[in-house]
Parts: C-alpha cells; sequence; structure tokens
C-alpha cells in the first residue's frame, strides 16, 4: 500500500510538470504571436495603398487613352504614357526599353547640375536644367511642347490611385527612384520637389537635393 504522503508527493510532482509544460506551452505561443506581429509589421506590402475593384475601374475609366504614346487625365492635361527614356511599342500599347529591373528603361537625371539653381525666382517652378529639358525637347504622338509637371500635377496624376491602376494607366513605371517636378522646395533652394510612385510610398512628396537623380514624366 502506497503511503499517503508519497501519493501527496507524486501529486505535487505531477502538478508541477503540468505548470512547466504549461508555462513552455505559453511561453512558446507568445514567441510566435510576436514573430507573427513583427513579421507583419516590417512587412512594407501591408502597407501598400490598395484600391478594391470597383475603385479601380472607376479611376482607370477616367483616363483616355488616346493610342500614340499619350494619355489624356480627368483634368484634360495631356500626359506621356512612358517615363522619359521609354519606348512606346505602338503593337502592345506599353513602354520599353533595355533597362533592368524595374527601370524598364527610364533615364534619371538631375533638376539641376547647380545646387539652388534651375528655377525662375518668381515662379520657383523649373525653367532650365536636365529634367526641365528633357521635357522640352521631346517630341510623342507628333505633339512638342511638353514640360515638366508642377508638384500640384504630380499629385493630382497620383490622387485615388494606387500603383496596380497606375500601371494599367501607365504601364512599366518605374518604382526604385521618385519622379521630379518643376517646383522647388518652398523652404530651401537647394531642394525640389518629387513623388514617388512606389507600392509602398504611392502618391508621397518629398524634398529632394535637385542634384540627385530621379525618372520624369512630362505634362502638356
Amino acid at each position: 500500500m502506497i503511503p499517503k504522503s508519497a501519493k501527496n508527493n507524486t501529486k505535487v510532482v505531477m502538478m508541477g510538470n503540468y505548470m512547466q509544460k504549461t508555462q513552455n506551452c505559453l511561453f512558446s505561443f507568445l514567441v510566435i504571436a510576436f514573430s507573427l506581429l513583427a513579421i507583419e509589421c516590417s512587412n512594407p506590402k501591408d502597407k501598400e495603398k490598395k484600391l478594391d475593384s470597383g475603385a479601380q475601374l472607376s479611376v482607370i475609366l477616367s483616363f483616355h487613352d488616346n493610342g500614340n504614346g499619350i494619355v489624356t487625365g480627368p483634368d484634360g492635361l495631356l500626359w506621356m504614357k512612358c517615363a522619359i527614356g521609354q519606348v512606346w511599342d505602338s503593337s502592345l500599347n506599353t513602354c520599353t526599353g533595355t533597362g533592368g529591373g524595374t527601370t524598364f528603361g527610364a533615364r534619371s537625371m538631375k533638376f539641376c547640375e547647380v545646387a539652388a539653381g534651375c528655377v525662375s525666382p518668381a515662379t520657383l517652378v523649373a525653367d532650365s536644367g536636365p529634367a526641365f529639358n528633357a521635357c522640352n525637347t521631346v517630341t510623342v504622338g507628333g505633339l512638342t511642347g511638353w514640360r515638366l509637371p508642377t508638384k500640384f500635377e504630380l499629385a493630382n496624376l497620383g490622387s485615388g490611385m494606387d500603383r496596380p491602376t497606375m500601371l494599367m494607366i501607365f504601364p512599366q513605371t518605374p518604382d526604385d527612384k521618385e519622379f521630379w517636378s518643376a517646383s522647388q522646395d518652398e523652404n530651401d533652394a537647394n531642394l525640389a520637389r518629387a513623388m514617388s510612385f512606389s507600392g509602398v510610398n504611392f502618391g508621397k512628396e518629398y524634398g529632394r537635393q535637385k542634384t540627385d537623380v530621379k525618372y520624369v514624366k512630362c505634362v502638356r
């Protein structure tokens, strides 16, 4: 016959083992939970702006593809379908080029060769420089008179849109660098405003050094 004290000791040991296993399981669960939370918070794709199919269709229908490398926006402005450096492929109605990665042939360039130059003092809008000249000299769809868009025009272009929607209207838009606007930063003459069309930072505007290299999309 097992002594009563031995039975009690056995129960204590069993209870101790049970509590230890419970604590171990709880600890493992918390580790997994916090790991998943950390992955979710650190995954930039979870922060991308996403439109539902109805909103996406509405945005797409507000633009008109003219079939000549030019897209008419909701406000009547004409936009180059492709970024400077890309070539419009009429057979596929897309933008092509020799670039690798996410550039698709797009050419990046400085806003200005001189840190505080290339804008009109009266308007703080570009009047010279590599980005300005790229638009000022290009011919698309038989049309000349293109220009570098202001920060407001770039903001309107991306307003209510996300990157997947933009790619349906402006295919092969690169996203590893921002796009220059024609607007100088109001508080720093060394900076010009630039717009991101990447998934994570889509539609965000930044002040960038004028001697940095960015992409260019022209408007008229």
